[in-house]
């Protein structure tokens, strides 16, 4: 059972866990270079209205209220960023047999304690599930989804499946490997996988001729 069904939410995700996805808003993250994808809180609220943690409703009321208060909408941003860089630290430890780092843990445990609050039960066609109440006040209401699923993933053997793709390169992309034998070493095939492979084609020749 995933996580969506546990839930009873509608997100729509790469890897199935709402805290992946969110540790993965930053490129080549594991380089000297990332690349920042939560450029500003718009940005941030476009983000979190296409996996499904807000509705159109509500990222229109929260980016009238950034509007309003843009030192808080910037305040909002940073501690998003920040609660994503303790995410992407506490799962890569994890995906690297690594000892989680307690002050990462410590700044999860907080936002879980500031929004847990919001957590309801909500009904539907398909009956019961959790949802979240939105505080039209608050611009980081919606980070208690996002550590909530930290929360469900860090205590499930599922976190056992945890990996990080091992391109030299630094992409450093976390994700959950379904394969049998716990193979999975890419992001994917199709880039770093690929590139692999051509190295490894290139060093196999060189090394005969």
């Amino acid at each position: 059972m995933t996580e969506n069904e546990r839930l009873g939410t509608q997100y729509h995700l790469n890897e199935g866990w709402l805290c992946l996805d969110f540790a993965n808003t930053a490129s080549w993250h594991a380089s000297s270079v990332p690349v920042e994808k939560l450029t500003s809180y718009p940005v941030l609220v476009e983000w979190a209205k296409g996996e499904g943690v807000v509705s159109p409703e509500e990222a229109q009321g929260l980016l009238l209220e950034a509007t309003r208060h843009p030192q808080k909408a910037k305040a909002a941003l940073e501690r998003a960023i920040a609660l994503r860089e303790a995410l992407y630290r506490i799962f890569s430890a994890l995906a690297q047999d690594r000892p989680t780092p307690p002050e990462d843990l410590a700044f999860l445990n907080r936002v879980l304690a500031e929004t847990l609050g919001g957590l309801a039960v909500v009904g539907g066609a398909a009956g019961f599930g959790w949802g979240w109440r939105a505080d039209p006040r608050s611009l980081d209401w919606f980070f208690g989804p996002i550590a909530r699923s930290a929360a469900e993933l860090l205590t499930t053997p599922v976190r056992e499946r945890v990996g990080q793709c091992a391109d030299d390169r630094g992409c450093g992309w976390l994700f959950l490997d379904l394969t049998k034998n716990r193979s999975r070493r890419w992001c994917s095939m199709e880039s770093c996988g690929n590139r692999a492979k051509v190295m490894q084609h290139y060093q196999r020749k060189h090394r005969h001729a």
